[in-house]
């Protein structure tokens, strides 16, 4: 009965290990006080740091999901996505609008979506990334923050007054006068940094 159960077990960990997950990386939302829309070097970063998966699949399986690996689709290769019907040879619909509704064509073809949303403000600015499954729950986020910056800039003076005439000659004479420094405000900026730390946030905080 013993070795019927660890062969059991080890042949359905063998078959769960046969099923990766599948990812699709949105084009990012960024919004300002002038509206909404998408930034191309930040779905470049998006894609590059969404695509690098090794956090997410320890994260999986410290939770006791098994996974072998884990394959991530965005808008240069979803052509290529699998749907997840049990017919690896059947290709994911053409008609699926993954530019406006990345999440409804998720759950429509059975993957994960990571979602990327940026604020920019006049004083900070937030990027935060939302994982979901492929029945459409958010199962993990991450969010980091960038604050603008302030520096000051000196402000002075120097006058040169040269005099002419007199005993020896003329002189000339320095007046320097120094004002109180100008205060200007840098906006915020997203860096690769803060992309970076979102995807791996998210992709740590997985609660399934």
């Amino acid at each position: 009965m013993l070795f019927i159960l660890i062969m059991t077990l080890l042949s359905v960990t063998a078959f769960a290990e046969t099923k990766p997950v599948t990812v699709f990386v949105a084009l990012s939302e960024v919004t300002t006080v002038h509206g909404k829309g998408t930034s191309e070097q930040l779905n470049h970063l998006v894609n590059h740091y969404g695509s690098s998966t090794g956090a997410l699949k320890s994260t999986l399986n410290s939770r006791g999901s098994v996974v072998s690996s884990i394959d991530t689709y965005n808008m240069d290769n979803v052509r290529f996505l699998e749907v997840n019907t049990g017919k690896p040879s059947m290709t994911a619909p053409t008609q699926c609008d993954y530019i406006n509704d990345a999440l409804g064509c998720g759950v429509k073809n059975g993957h994960w979506t990571l979602m990327t949303y940026v604020y920019v403000g006049a004083k900070y600015a937030t990027i935060t990334c939302k994982l979901y499954d492929e029945r459409g729950r958010e199962v993990a986020k991450g969010t980091k923050t960038a604050n603008g910056k302030i520096r000051w800039i000196p402000q002075w003076k120097l006058t040169k007054i040269k005099e002419t005439g007199g005993f020896g000659g003329g002189k000339e004479t320095e007046i320097f006068e120094l004002y109180p420094p100008k205060m200007e405000e840098l906006p915020p900026l997203i860096t690769p940094y803060h992309v970076h730390q979102a995807v791996l946030l998210t992709y740590v905080s997985v609660v399934r």
